[in-house]
């Protein structure tokens, strides 16, 4: 990618936007701050910048370890791994001759990183009243705690620190859990029940972003797409003018667009006109649209903080062209960037709404069944027909909490977290035998059997004469007038939530399928 250009305001914002601490012998990201939760039994990295040379000491729970910064000023030292600790500690970091800082209340347990998109940045406040309620009034639990990335944020090159000011650590409660994200809150607040640990998230998801913006610029090689889409980044990059284009903005656009609100505003004819954005100072595009930025603002100040495992919400603003490749090669980078080949990445499978993502939903367990340590959890059951943004994230939560106790945790008695999985169909003229994996949670039909279609040797796609359960695993359809059948699939379409039919035994709902001759 070519070098974006940056203006003399451009320059003039970064030096406002510097952290005050930039002239200070010693400092450390944002990712450090009072209230931190740090990954137990691993491993966790302590780090920050510091005058060249200089020998830099690290304290908590009764250890100490030493680092001595580089050249650059550069430093990281490692607490061993220690076990979970619910009482609230000190981590002291020295600088020989330079200051100290010091972190207080932090706790030792469980980090999870939640990202992608605007599904997992929904907050708890965005949802109905009712569950938010209840939500404030069970919400005051120390012991699961979060900080976010700064939103709405992203560069041209990996940071040091969140670019647009620091965050901080907080403890959740009635008044904040509110901005926490919704899935994050309610996967944390089980997960932290059913461990008895301490839960921090770390938030990092935006909205309408794709997977070209989550990965660093050193991977666009590894998929044409990416190479395809940064080239082209790249040339408007170089030619991009910020200052024409705020000019252009101030004295053009936005007059036009207040000239017809207020002519909306009268009449209320036609679609609401759209508010146009305000050039954004380093992108030609947004931030979300910006091939590596959310990587290098996001995550690069995080990647060497140690964390259990990975959040994943996202899909809407990528096609299906590659899609399973896209989401494979992002999760090994992802990987590779926390230097941990076997993190484990919980995948949220495209909801029920209007657009048909049966393809998008087929392409992401795919990926499922190849990397290793990734899980999926079905939403085919949530989802609101004309709302991209459905508030129902009480199941997903729930589903991600459950795969992180099998597949993650491997906690003793945890249920086997997914629902029937297609294993294979046999065909016998107008009959049709479809077995699944069940993980011996057995099959079971929620109200009038439905959600299935069989394909007829004439190719085309009906509804089958029978539809029932006859067996622990298998499922059994007849073809209207004993028609030789040729496939099978289940829940295709646009919005297939209302025939979502075969569960298991647990209630958890069967993934989606194609299979023809």
């Amino acid at each position: 990618m070519d070098i974006l250009k940056i203006s003399k305001i451009s320059l003039a914002w970064l030096a406002m936007a510097a952290p005050a601490c930039a002239l200070a012998q010693l400092r450390m990201p944002s990712v450090f701050s009072d209230n931190m939760v740090i990954q137990r039994e691993i491993p966790a990295n302590v780090w920050g910048k510091a005058d060249a040379g200089a020998e830099i000491e690290v304290e908590f729970a009764g250890q100490t370890v030493r680092a001595k910064a580089d050249a650059g000023g550069d430093w990281l030292a490692t607490l061993p791994p220690m076990k979970a600790d619910a009482k609230g500690k000190t981590l002291t970091v020295r600088q020989d001759g330079g200051g100290s800082l010091k972190f207080s209340n932090v706790l030792v347990g469980e980090v999870w990183i939640t990202s992608g998109q605007s599904n997992m940045q929904f907050g708890v406040g965005q949802l109905e009243k009712k569950e938010l309620s209840e939500i404030k009034s069970r919400a005051d639990n120390p012991l699961v705690r979060e900080i976010k990335m700064t939103g709405y944020a992203g560069m041209p090159e990996p940071q040091f620190d969140i670019p647009k000011g620091s965050s901080k650590w907080r403890a959740a409660d009635a008044k904040c859990v509110s901005e926490f994200s919704a899935i994050g809150w309610l996967f944390a607040e089980r997960l932290q029940k059913d461990l008895g640990v301490p839960v921090g998230l770390i938030d990092t998801a935006l909205g309408g972003s794709s997977m070209i913006c989550w990965v660093p610029k050193e991977s666009f090689a590894e998929y044409p797409g990416w190479k395809r889409e940064s080239e082209k980044f790249g040339k408007l990059a170089a030619e991009y003018d910020y200052e024409k284009a705020l000019k252009n903005w101030s004295e053009k656009l936005m007059p036009e667009w207040e000239k017809a609100e207020s002519q909306w505003k009268k009449d209320k004819s036609g679609a609401r006109p759209k508010r146009p954005y305000k050039p954004t100072f380093n992108t030609p595009l947004r931030y979300y649209q910006s091939p590596a930025y959310l990587f290098n603002a996001k995550i690069a100040p995080i990647s060497k903080f140690a964390a259990r495992g990975v959040l994943w919400y996202q899909g809407e603003n990528d096609g299906t062209q590659g899609f399973d490749v896209k989401l494979s090669k992002m999760i090994a980078v992802w990987r590779a960037t926390f230097k941990n080949p076997e993190m484990p990445f919980l995948v949220v499978q495209m909801p029920s709404y209007k657009s048909d993502w049966s393809r998008k939903r087929d392409l992401q367990f795919e990926a499922f069944q190849k990397v290793p340590h990734m899980g999926l959890a079905n939403a085919i059951d949530t989802g609101e027909k004309d709302d991209i943004h459905p508030k129902d994230k009480a199941p997903i939560a729930r589903r991600l909490e459950a795969i992180a106790l099998y597949d993650v945790y491997k906690l003793k008695g945890a249920r086997y977290p997914y629902g029937p999985i297609f294993k294979s169909a046999k065909f016998d003229g107008g009959g049709a035998e479809v077995e699944f994996e069940t993980g011996s949670r057995g099959l079971s039909g929620d109200g009038r059997p439905r959600g299935f279609e069989i394909k007829t040797a004439d190719g085309r796609w009906v509804q089958p004469a029978e539809i029932k359960i006859t067996g622990d695993s298998k499922i059994g359809l007849s073809a209207p007038g004993g028609s030789r059948i040729t496939g099978v699939r289940y829940l295709r379409g646009a919005y297939p939530k209302p025939l979502v039919w075969l569960r298991n035994a647990d209630g958890e709902p069967a993934f989606s399928f194609e299979f023809q001759e």
